[in-house]
């Protein structure tokens, strides 16, 4: 029987999300395969060379994971991106400011 979830078995999704967009690459699964070798077939790393410029940071559906770790068919591999800000710097700013998180500095009424 070949159905459509018999072939997801198969695969691997590797994500990376900028602040515009996400990014979904599915490859094929091998067995052995590491979070790394999932991220290098993706391509992502062509396509994003901060990815390559940074240490690479991975995780499995937000639990973060080792790049030499094996990995399963199924396994969504998230690329991480580095915070621009420490969320509790951001906190103390904005509350200066007279604003609450997720306000916008130039939406402020």
């Amino acid at each position: 029987m070949s159905d459509r979830r018999e072939q997801q078995v198969d695969e691997v999704v590797v994500v990376y999300a900028v602040p515009d967009a996400q990014y979904l690459i599915t490859i094929e699964f091998e067995p052995g395969m590491t979070a790394r070798d999932a991220v290098d077939r993706s391509g992502l790393g062509e396509r994003f060379p901060e990815i390559a410029d940074t240490p690479l940071v991975l995780g499995v559906f937000g639990r973060p994971i080792a790049p030499e770790q094996i990995i399963e068919p199924g396994m969504r591999i998230e690329i991480c991106r580095p915070l621009q800000r420490d969320p509790r710097e951001l906190r103390r700013l904005m509350t200066s400011l007279g604003m609450v998180v997720g306000q916008r500095e130039n939406d402020k009424s």
